[in-house]
């Protein structure tokens, strides 16, 4: 530790040795080091250039990226973000809130009223011994215009540093036996300041919590937020005054209604009566003295469809109860642009909100901070008033609605300084996709809502047959025997769960790669998914050689130096030959006449074949593409059937245990392999 003179010239100021390494810097001369002190992790590289931030694209100031050492679940994390709308996605308990809580420390909330601080659960506690938790913010594009505000945090290294401000904060947690850590600033390159960088005063942030009660919300917050509206319309203060005198004129006529002055008639008769040996009294109704906070408090919010008759908020639906909270903090922010730039953290708003809203609100705030950053400037000393958004969630509804250039997966990957996990950042435009296959995603992301980004096991399938058939084919596979002990059964019970855990992937051809990609390629040594089971036809006849993609798609991951595990099943011609079985024809032939109620004959003729599997592959192909024995008559006249139909009503055919069948070897590899439990060790905290 380093210690500084506090403010009062005699109050230690405790800087963790870790934070100084994080600022790149020795920190100020003369101040000795406690030698005993473990030297922190590596230095933090602050100002690497990321060319995802944004950076140099002259889209007006915003916060490029945050830097998060030891903090909560983070070893290491350098966050980039989006000029606008940045989403974070991940499964529960991948770090998506802890950077939205470094945020939160890194900025002052719009409305001054600050309800997070350091806490001891804060302090990785398997770093403890290299400092407590260090956080850095980078404000890139700063414009000349504002550049004095932020003079003194502004780094002057490399060329992609220009424009760029930065801030720092550094947590200490208590000595033993104290009660309170102590936090220590810094700016620039890395120079101590006491108290808190000015600069910071210039970006604000928002903070909507995961399920909020939004009509509690409104009922306490709106008065205030409604002033705030009220007095950005308002302009100066002499239209606030004229406002105020127009409701007080209002309302001095309510107390002149001739039925208001009957009832104050009625009290003054025996109040007179009362008085006359006395001092005689009268009295009179009257609202109270208009003030403008007092009008804004008396104002209650209403909703309802448009057109009809709004009711009070307890009379709605959650979902449009937080769609008009939200409407009134983006109101708020549009009447006081008090910030250069305002940050706004929404944490899972899939919580109340259908999936249509759910898009909806994302196109809304992909629209606004774009709007807020080309707004005219008609006075440079005012504040820019820029939006830059922030969502966190699992829903795979918000994350296809946004373009996968837009998307941060936090992953879990194993920690370095202890046997459990950590929560790292996968950028998904450093996964280096080409532009073509990066709109092909988002099209497929947009189209599907696959849960594909919250992948840490993942199935790719080539068509839909494979898809509807695998839960019932996981079922035969890992299903425990009766007689089993408990142990074994409970090992099977789990096995089963982590099939279903998983993702399944229908990719609708052998354009396997981009997903792949996406899937198992590293960044900064990390990967989104830690196994992966692809699942394809050979689409060869029987006894060639595999096609040569099988072989490119298994060494992809070797290729990129991916620290996930690919499992190639191919089938050895395709699924429904490679279904056939002496065991199987039972089931298989339940389900064909499902699909075909007066087609026996054709069935008849599948098992009198020489090559039954090949002939029954037949059904699912046209008559013009069929190569079918001389005299199978019945089978060259017939349709084809449906794979997807087929697979359909084979599933309900499996859903009969006691319906035999066996599993195709290549099937079953990928469910074994899929639920292998050999990489859960990185899940234990």
């Amino acid at each position: 530790m380093r210690r500084m003179a506090g403010t009062d010239g005699s109050t230690p100021l405790v800087i963790p040795v870790g934070f100084l390494a994080c600022l790149g810097a020795e920190g100020p001369p003369g101040i000795p080091i406690d030698e005993h002190v473990p030297e922190p992790m590596g230095p933090l590289k602050a100002g690497t250039p990321l060319t995802i931030s944004g950076r140099g694209e002259g889209l007006g100031m915003h916060v490029a990226q945050v830097l998060v050492e030891r903090f909560r679940s983070c070893e290491r994390a350098l966050i980039p973000l989006r000029p606008e709308v940045t989403v974070l996605v991940g499964e529960n308990n991948a770090g998506k809130t802890t950077v939205v809580d470094a945020l939160r420390l890194l900025t002052d909330p719009l409305d001054g009223r600050r309800s997070r601080y350091f806490e001891e659960a804060d302090v990785l506690q398997a770093a403890v011994h290299l400092g407590g938790p260090c956080l850095q913010l980078d404000l890139a594009d700063v414009t000349p215009a504002h550049s004095g505000a932020y003079l003194e945090a502004m780094v002057h290294g490399t060329a992609a540093d220009a424009g760029t401000a930065r801030w720092q904060v550094s947590y200490a947690p208590p000595q033993p036996g104290g009660r309170r850590g102590s936090t220590a600033w810094s700016q620039g390159p890395g120079h101590p300041v006491t108290g808190e960088p000015p600069a910071r005063g210039g970006v604000r942030h928002v903070y909507l919590p995961a399920l909020r009660d939004a009509e509690r919300e409104l009922a306490s917050a709106a008065g205030d937020r409604i002033r705030l509206i009220l007095r950005g319309l308002l302009g100066s203060e002499e239209q606030v005054d004229a406002f105020v005198a127009r409701i007080g004129k209002g309302l001095k006529a309510v107390t002149e209604d001739e039925d208001v002055t009957a009832v104050s008639k009625r009290i003054n008769t025996p109040l007179r009566k009362l008085t006359a040996g006395a001092h005689l009294q009268a009295s009179e109704l009257a609202l109270a003295e208009p003030t403008f906070a007092s009008i804004a408090r008396s104002l209650r919010m209403l909703l309802g469809d448009a057109g009809g008759v709004p009711s009070p908020l307890a009379a709605s639906g959650l979902g449009y109860a937080n769609t008009l909270f939200i409407a009134t903090v983006m109101a708020e922010l549009d009447a006081a642009a008090e910030a250069d730039l305002t940050v706004l953290l929404v944490e899972e708003p899939e919580a109340h909100l259908h999936p249509q809203l759910q898009t909806l609100l994302l196109r809304y705030l992909q629209r606004r901070a774009r709007e807020s950053r080309h707004r005219p400037v008609t006075d440079p000393s005012q504040p820019a008033g820029h939006l830059q958004v922030l969502v966190t969630t699992h829903s795979p509804i918000l994350s296809a609605a946004a373009s996968v250039e837009d998307l941060i997966v936090m992953a879990r990957c194993p920690a370095q300084l202890s046997t459990g996990w950590q929560a790292r950042p996968l950028p998904v435009p450093r996964l280096e996709l080409k532009k073509h296959r990066m709109r092909h995603l988002d099209r497929y992301l947009d189209a599907t809502k696959s849960a594909l980004l919250f992948s840490s096991r993942a199935v790719l399938v080539e068509g839909i047959s494979e898809l509807l058939l695998l839960p019932a084919l996981a079922q035969r596979v890992l299903a425990p025997e009766q007689q089993e002990d408990p142990d074994k059964r409970q090992r099977a019970f789990e096995a089963l769960e982590r099939f279903f855990g998983a993702t399944r992937v229908i990719v609708d051809g052998v354009g396997f790669e981009v997903y792949l990609r996406v899937l198992m390629a590293p960044v900064d040594g990390v990967c989104l998914a830690r196994r992966v089971a692809l699942i394809t036809d050979t689409d060869v006849p029987p006894g060639a050689e595999e096609p040569r993609r099988l072989g490119t798609l298994r060494s992809l991951p070797q290729r990129w130096g991916s620290p996930g595990r690919l499992e190639l099943c191919a089938a050895p011609r395709t699924l429904e030959p490679a279904l056939w079985s002496a065991e199987n024809t039972e089931a298989l032939r339940a389900a064909f006449l499902q699909c075909a109620p007066r087609s026996d004959k054709r069935w008849q003729q599948v098992l009198a074949a020489p090559n039954p599997a090949v002939t029954f592959g037949e059904l699912f192909v046209g008559k013009d593409s069929r190569t079918l024995v001389a005299g199978a008559d019945e089978l060259a006249k017939g349709t084809k059937i449906s794979k997807g139909r087929f697979a359909q009503e084979l599933a309900d055919v499996l859903s009969d245990p006691t319906v035999p069948f066996k599993v195709p070897a290549y099937l079953e590899r990928a469910i074994h392999f899929i639920t292998d439990p050999a990489d859960d060790a990185a899940d234990t905290p």
